[in-house]
């Protein structure tokens, strides 16, 4: 049995590799689409024009606030906007700030969840007169990665904001995306203004993207502790609404296809076993690359 197992594991990483050559042969460079005039704005700037930036109004503002020690939005992008990303992975998304007074150096954990919606805008609670946020997944986020503002680098620059997304989200074109982002940190609060750091937006005109954004900001309570409250999803303290949407690229690439062992078929009350691509047996298998046997059906399987 151990000279099978063996002999699997070799078979798996000559596939493997194989694949993975493959892979990196036929890779091509990421493509991209961009909501709102994001390398227009990333050229020229704010130019004194507060139209194009979140200036005054808190909490109105996306995807964040750097001033505040916990804040957290959500957005709503159409699949009109997103045709062409319908049936493509999201590898990343950015938007863009200027820094036109920030100094200090700040330390930030930032998560970030996609998900696929029916709605295109917020819906309004009418008996309680507000609207609501949806509801995600909070622990699976898509991103989830530490940021580090450094003021005297940057002042005076517009500066992108990148969410890298770890595991590349499959986005089918049938719904619309909602993206909930998630700013953790801010220990020098006191050094910070709220216009000092602001990011860019789209206008709204004539409300055609009305109801598209929502967004949180408190220095007492995290976004993810307002999720898991009893008030969720309404909010009444520390919500904008009629937030216009963050000028956003989202860098996105062709469906990747899995590579894999074939497969001999077993029966389902078989056993199944769990090892490394080294060839460790594990018992409870969480995120990574694991091989699945069950009887003599050997699989590579990507958690």
């Amino acid at each position: 049995m151990q000279k099978k197992i063996l002999l699997a594991f070799m078979l798996f990483g000559s596939i493997a590799t194989a694949g993975v050559q493959a892979q990196t042969n036929n890779e091509q460079e990421p493509d991209s689409i961009e909501i709102g005039d994001f390398t227009k704005f990333m050229d020229e700037g704010d130019s004194g024009n507060n139209d194009r930036t979140y200036f005054d109004g808190i909490p109105n503002f996306a995807p964040g606030c750097f001033a505040f020690e916990y804040t957290g939005s959500q957005i709503i992008y159409t699949k009109d906007e997103l045709q062409a990303v319908a049936g493509k992975e999201i590898t990343a998304i950015k938007y863009l700030y200027i820094n036109e007074g920030g100094f200090a150096e700040r330390n930030f954990k930032v998560k970030a969840y996609l998900q696929e919606i029916d709605e295109n805008k917020f819906v309004k609670n009418e008996d309680k007169n507000k609207y609501e946020y949806f509801d995600f997944d909070a622990t699976l986020p898509q991103s989830s990665f530490d940021y580090t503002f450094s003021g005297s680098d940057s002042y005076g620059q517009n500066v992108e904001f990148k969410l890298p997304i770890e595991e590349p989200f499959f986005y089918s074109g049938k719904k619309n995306l909602l993206v909930t982002v998630v700013v953790i940190g801010g220990d020098n609060s006191d050094s910070f203004n709220y216009s000092d750091v602001r990011f860019f937006k789209i206008k709204d005109v004539k409300n055609k993207f009305d109801h598209r954004a929502m967004t949180f900001a408190s220095d007492n309570r995290k976004f993810e502790a307002f999720h898991e409250s009893a008030e969720w999803p309404i909010d009444t303290k520390d919500t904008g609404v009629d937030v216009d949407q963050p000028v956003t690229k989202f860098i996105f690439r062709a469906k990747s296809i899995p590579n894999g062992i074939s497969t001999a078929s077993t029966s389902v009350d078989t056993p199944v076993e769990w090892f490394t691509p080294s060839g460790v047996r594990v018992t409870n298998p969480s995120r990574g690359i694991f091989i699945r046997k069950q009887g003599t059906s050997i699989s590579k399987v990507i958690l």
